[in-house]
């Protein structure tokens, strides 16, 4: 049976757990360039997935391994700078080889 008692913990552990890491992240991307910190924050959920099968025993899906494949091709290639560049109204370089 759930008592009180245990809800309590859960919501400490969820609200403390939570702001003590968004104030960490705060504090650590104020000099740093926001696209950087975009992308150091994007490994979060990677993490969490490559991490979850030694500490609790889960599995990998074909759909998270998908998505780690796809945010590492997509940052390999400066998709995210392209993305940027969208939302700021800037004409993209087009860049040749030749």
């Amino acid at each position: 049976m759930i008592t009180m008692a245990n809800w309590w913990w859960m919501i400490c552990l969820a609200v403390i757990g939570h702001s003590l890491a968004r104030v960490f992240v705060q504090i650590g991307s104020l000099n740093l360039d926001p696209t950087i910190v975009a992308g150091l924050l994007l490994l979060s959920p990677i993490i969490t997935v490559l991490v979850a099968p030694f500490t609790s025993g889960e599995t990998i899906s074909i759909l998270q391994a998908i998505g780690i494949v796809l945010e590492a091709v997509a940052y390999q290639n400066d998709l995210h700078i392209a993305l940027l560049e969208r939302i700021r109204g800037v004409k993209p370089e087009i860049k040749s080889n030749g």
